[in-house]
């Protein structure tokens, strides 16, 4: 009997390590690339969130007001920065939710492509998101503009992209306070190619 007692509890523990040793899961990928509004003025960047509440972002830009050198040419000083942060336990519940969302139908049917809300003036962006599938795909959706849009021009979105978008944000605020500096990742690299709006 205690033989039996003794397998089981290590039978149980080894459930529990091997549970805990699974890595975690890459549930969303955004890039996000900006042109202007003054010449020269870039910017771009990726995030990702992981199953286990682990937000990366690595992001670069550069200045508007250009440095000239010696020989006249001009050039635009670049910042390149990368953080990590992670939800505490008390908070997997937003992360859990927001994965559901992510795997629901709303989203799901999504199309993959939203134009500009009206013609860009000096001002050029494109956000692509993509959403890895339990059937090993990948659901793409890229928009132009969003962020800029005016109210009105928001409410001709569909309500899935636009918490889609505002989650976003909010995840890139998050991670933008109370990250802390790290290494650059493999990962999440500057894929300038995914920020192209398709032709």
């Amino acid at each position: 009997m205690i033989t039996r007692i003794v397998s089981s509890v290590v039978l149980l523990a080894g459930l529990v390590c091997s549970a805990q040793e699974q890595p975690a899961k890459l549930v969303l990928r955004a890039y996000h690339g900006s042109s202007g509004p003054f010449g020269g003025q870039k910017g771009s960047s990726c995030l990702m969130l992981y199953s286990d509440g682990r937000l990366i972002q690595a992001s670069s830009s550069t200045a508007a007001m250009g440095v000239q050198d010696e020989n006249g040419k001009v050039t635009h000083p670049e910042r390149t920065d990368y953080r990590e942060y992670r939800f505490p336990e008390r908070d997997s519940w937003q992360v859990s939710s927001f994965v559901d969302f992510l795997q629901s139908k709303p989203l799901f049917k999504l199309k993959s492509y939203f134009p500009p809300p009206h013609p860009p003036i000096d001002f050029v962006e494109t956000s692509t998101v993509e959403v890895p599938l339990p059937n090993g795909k990948i659901k793409q959706i890229q928009t132009r503009e969003y962020y800029v849009a005016s109210l009105v021009e928001k409410a001709k979105y569909p309500s899935a992209l636009i918490i889609l978008m505002d989650k976003l944000e909010q995840l890139e605020d998050t991670v933008s306070e109370k990250g802390t500096p790290t290494e650059s990742s493999s990962d999440c690299r500057q894929d300038h190619s995914a920020t192209k709006a398709p032709k």
